[in-house]
């Protein structure tokens, strides 16, 4: 193959101007340095801490318990011939709920009258023999046997003047019973018998006639870990230095509830039981919370959030957003910019969160402290920042559209 001049040509004048480029590149650029462009510090807005006089308190959940809880069951066996309530109604105690045949245990009672009136009769004669037989053994013509079996007949025919009177009170029991009452004041569920059934007297393991549960007071049962029961058994010391051991029942110690359509903690009533042991498989203690119920708020069986004040009064204390607490494993911490914009890591122990979202700091943390409320994913312990000064405002305080 012979050589192009015109190709090689032109492929040599490329060699020699990437040479060229390269050998410029290599020693135009001695001696230059290139100068970094500097970062900006992280914009931050920070706020001093709010302070605010608030009642300590925990949250927890309960449940509504009737004070009294009953089921309605037959004490004697028969028939029932009428249902005399309204399903659901308010009854007073001894109000006639089911009414069963009387007339089996009517005729009992006849028949137990009767026996009395017998031993009466007996006890007449046998008296009249006895008062014969005295006279004779007083005159030397009567004999001591027959005095002895008088007096013996006195005194068994007293006795089954007694045993028919008691059989007398166990008929008009029967008689009575045979009127199944509300034994306290409340409100009646359903009719679980209807009218012509047999029911049995005492059958436990049967179904009952109807349910009764009481509608004021009600009670609140709900757990309680082991901070709060000491500091509450705390305050009441603090609260009654003379006489530590105060029962709680007698300190009108204040809770508050809230039902599941409400908002806030509108109900007030007090604890009148602590348990008297801690359930070691959980670290709680059941507390129950009392509670009037004249216009029938509560009702058994409802779930309700239960609010406990841990102080007799308002304490004065520094809030924070939520938002500004960082979390590093166990240990909560928030931002603190000082006078030089330098950032300082600032441990701090928590308290509760009060209900328009802000976080209680029980130590830590000063009034004067300013602190990162929002950018603190971008700053780090030591660095500088760009703060802007701002004001906290509580999260629940917040209109939606922001």
């Amino acid at each position: 193959m012979r050589f192009s001049w015109a190709v090689g040509g032109r492929w040599l004048r490329a060699c020699a101007w990437g040479l060229c480029l390269a050998t410029m590149g290599v020693f135009g650029c001695e001696g230059r340095t290139v100068t970094p462009v500097p970062v900006p510090p992280p914009e931050v807005t920070v706020a001093e801490p709010l302070q605010r006089e608030i009642i300590l308190s925990r949250e927890f959940s309960g449940r509504v318990e009737a004070k009294e809880s009953v089921e309605i069951r037959a004490r004697v066996t028969g028939y029932i011939t009428e249902v005399n309530f309204v399903e659901g109604d308010i009854v007073e105690e001894g109000t006639v709920l089911f009414t069963i045949d009387a007339r089996p245990f009517q005729e009992a009672l006849n028949s137990a009258n009767a026996e009395i009136d017998r031993w009466k009769a007996a006890i007449a004669k046998n008296e009249s023999d006895l008062a014969r037989q005295t006279q004779l053994l007083k005159s030397g013509a009567g004999l001591q046997e027959d005095f002895d079996q008088a007096k013996a007949l006195v005194l068994e025919s007293k006795a089954g003047l007694s045993g028919a009177q008691a059989d007398v009170e166990k008929a008009q029991l029967n008689l009575d019973f045979t009127k199944v009452t509300a034994p306290v004041k409340g409100r009646v569920g359903r009719a679980l018998v209807t009218k012509g059934n047999l029911i049995t007297a005492d059958q436990t393991l049967g179904t009952p006639l109807t349910t009764l549960v009481s509608v004021t007071p009600m009670y609140v049962y709900f757990d309680v870990d082991e901070f709060t029961i000491l500091e509450v058994r705390k305050q009441s010391r603090i609260k009654n230095p003379d006489v530590p051991n105060v029962p709680v029942r007698e300190q009108n110690w204040p809770v508050f509830i809230g039902l599941a359509n409400e908002t806030g903690f509108p109900h007030e009533g007090f604890i009148d039981f602590v348990d008297n042991q801690v359930d070691t498989s959980t670290g709680t203690v059941r507390l129950r919370g009392k509670f009037v119920n004249t216009d029938e708020y509560l009702r058994a069986g409802l779930f309700v959030r239960v609010r406990v004040p841990l102080s007799d009064g308002p304490q004065a204390k520094l809030l924070v957003p939520n938002t500004a607490i960082g979390t590093d494993l166990n240990l909560k911490y928030v931002m603190v910019v000082n006078a030089e914009n330098r950032v300082e890591k600032r441990p701090v122990e928590l308290g509760v969160l009060t209900d328009d979202g802000l976080q209680v700091v029980e130590s830590g943390l000063s009034e004067s402290d300013w602190v990162v409320i929002n950018g603190l994913q971008r700053v780090r312990d030591g660095g500088e920042v760009n703060a802007t000064k701002g004001k906290i405002t509580p999260p629940k305080l917040v209109p939606e559209s922001e």
